[in-house]
């Protein structure tokens, strides 16, 4: 549980982001950006998200249509996991995104930074890529992922990368 917030009796508590969550979401030609918020409260929150701000600083909700698309997910009773997908083909809006949660006691929010990739660093993929399986600072080839029966290290990854990289129009490293 990460609810840091106001609490009302043993009931309801209002919503709390996962301190964990992301700030920032990256997207390259064909390639959607995912803006995910991790939320608690009890009861669950409903999630809303809404547009980077206008030049009058207003926010429109989001439909799903055009660039965007929704996925919801639950994580026990009290946490809602929603994500914004964005594709991005050049016209796609991108800055500050507004994630809302909201329950009968109140609402709290958080922007999420839609930002488009330049050049790809192999060596950020990796460090992500084994964030993403676990293996943090353990690079023992038990905790390392596999394809097929090999181990999938960094001349793999590089390799993987520079189809990636390529077929994306984008340059690497």
């Amino acid at each position: 549980m990460y609810h840091s917030c106001i609490e009302k009796g043993d009931e309801t508590i209002k919503p709390a982001f996962s301190p964990e969550m992301p700030t920032t979401a990256w997207t390259w030609k064909n390639a959607p950006g995912n803006l995910t918020c991790e939320v608690e409260g009890d009861p669950r929150p409903t999630v809303k998200w809404f547009t980077i701000p206008n030049e009058s600083g207003e926010r429109t909700q989001i439909s799903e249509g055009g660039f965007y698309s929704f996925s919801t997910k639950y994580k026990g009773l009290n946490t809602v996991i929603s994500t914004l997908r964005v594709v991005y083909d050049f016209s796609t809006p991108l800055g500050e995104y507004l994630c809302k949660a909201t329950i009968n006691l109140g609402s709290t929010n958080r922007t999420i930074r839609l930002r488009k990739a330049g050049e790809c660093c192999t060596v950020d993929f990796y460090k992500t890529y084994l964030v993403a399986f676990n293996a943090t600072q353990d690079y023992s080839n038990e905790k390392l992922p596999k394809y097929g029966n090999q181990v999938v290290g960094m001349n793999k990854l590089k390799s993987m990368m520079k189809v990636i990289c390529t077929k994306t129009e984008i340059s690497g490293k």
